[in-house]
């Protein structure tokens, strides 16, 4: 179920018990709209670009902090070392 769904039903601040009602309320309702549930495919995909990302975020950081103990300030994120973002 979409979560921007269920938060018109949250109650408070945010913890299990909470969250637990407000989705038991939101289910009730006939016209809500339910995610499907992800293959195992997607989710592997999805592992694997989240692995890349951590490694390519590591690398552009290393690579700053040398260029810095160098005096070479270069701004933050992908986009300054020619990446695609």
């Amino acid at each position: 179920m979409f979560a921007k769904f269920v938060r018109a039903f949250l109650k408070g601040n945010n913890n299990d018990y909470l969250d637990a009602g407000a989705i038991a309320e939101a289910v009730q309702h006939l016209t809500m709209r339910f995610v499907p549930v992800k293959t195992i495919e997607q989710l592997d995909l999805q592992a694997i670009h989240r692995k890349l990302i951590s490694r390519r975020t590591a690398m552009i950081n290393q690579i700053r902090s040398f260029l810095q103990d160098r005096g070479i300030t270069v701004s933050r994120g992908p986009r300054f070392f020619g990446t695609a973002a």
